[in-house]
């Protein structure tokens, strides 16, 4: 794992110093004053003032936005998100939608939006790098938003089923360990078992092993056991998994998604996040919002330090330089600067 350090590939012809939009300069009210602000965040949308609406929408607690969206929809009998998706940019709606939702809601509708898409890639990353989510907590939103039962639907999708029966396992069980002892020795005496298969050759022959250790452990074991087994082997399981699973790229991919989120998901993200940047396209810009907005402030602070240590730049400065689209630059730094 890790970046490329390759400042240049980011830069591209965008040399000159980035442009720093201002923020909106209304006179918006120092204390939260929902009745107000919404008739300032309507003519905001109207007009496409992406200033103005992120200045309104990282000015007061978080905790205030969801009252804001319901006065909205009061004083002008339209929802506030249908409005923004019908006249703001797609990375401009989805910041709205991060801000005016719970981070929990927004998590359920990504997962939604993943799961319809058979993007399975992000469904898997959601489950297992999102590891301070309770599972719990977000299966019941899943069912309240859509009355859908979430392992139901991943029973009824297109997953492979290896990768559905461990996604089902790992929904089951609960996020923290109830018995550390016990659990200790699982995990020691797992990391000798797929250590000495790795040497044998079987570690992925064997359906017992590799993948039944995934659908029969906890995301925490697996996290120790992975993290283990790399050090004991002394051989990166991710690169293990590419080669035995060369000719099954889909596969591949959701497999190594899998370890490498739950084995250290900092860098996970560290990663993604350097992908994402070198993209610059509307999904990819999407997609950085809600990465680094559903984050809570001290995991996003893991990230821009892991992201510093990979890739030798500091995370704020390439997102100046790779994001052409001022709205989302302005937003990625805004959040960036609360960590």
């Amino acid at each position: 794992m890790g970046c490329d350090n390759s400042k240049s590939a980011l830069v591209s012809d965008k040399n000159a110093k980035p442009l720093r939009p201002k923020l909106g300069d209304c006179d918006l009210p120092k204390s939260f004053y929902a009745d107000r602000l919404v008739v300032e965040l309507h003519k905001a949308i109207t007009d496409n003032k992406y200033q103005v609406i992120i200045t309104i929408f990282y000015k007061y607690k978080d905790t205030d936005y969801e009252e804001l969206a319901e006065t909205f929809e009061h004083a002008f009998g339209v929802n506030l998100m249908d409005m923004a998706q019908s006249k703001l940019s797609p990375e401009m709606s989805t910041f709205v939608s991060m801000r005016i939702n719970s981070r929990l809601r927004a998590i359920a509708f990504y997962l939604k939006q993943s799961l319809d898409t058979k993007d399975y890639t992000s469904v898997i990353e959601i489950i297992c790098a999102y590891s301070e989510l309770n599972l719990t907590s977000l299966q019941q939103e899943y069912s309240d938003i859509w009355a859908e039962n979430l392992p139901d639907v991943l029973r009824n999708s297109h997953l492979d089923d290896e990768i559905r029966q461990i996604l089902l396992s790992l929904l089951s069980k609960r996020a923290e360990s109830q018995d550390e002892e016990n659990d200790l020795v699982v995990v020691k005496q797992t990391i000798v078992e797929l250590s000495d298969a790795l040497q044998t050759n079987d570690l992925f022959e064997n359906k017992m092993l590799f993948l039944g250790t995934c659908s029969s452990r906890s995301r925490i074991q697996l996290r120790d056991i992975f993290e283990g087994f790399v050090q004991k082997s002394g051989r990166d399981l991710t690169v293990e998994l590419e080669k035995f699973y060369w000719e099954d790229r889909e596969k591949c991919q959701t497999l190594t998604t899998l370890v490498d989120a739950l084995r250290k998901k900092e860098y996970y993200f560290a990663d993604k996040i350097k992908a994402l940047l070198a993209k610059d396209h509307s999904e990819s810009r999407q997609q950085l919002i809600f990465t680094i907005l559903s984050r809570p402030e001290h995991v996003l602070r893991d990230v821009k330090n892991c992201y510093k240590k990979t890739c030798l730049e500091n995370l704020t400065t390439d997102i100046e330089h790779a994001i052409s689209d001022q709205a989302t630059r302005l937003i990625l730094v805004k959040h960036l600067a609360k960590c």
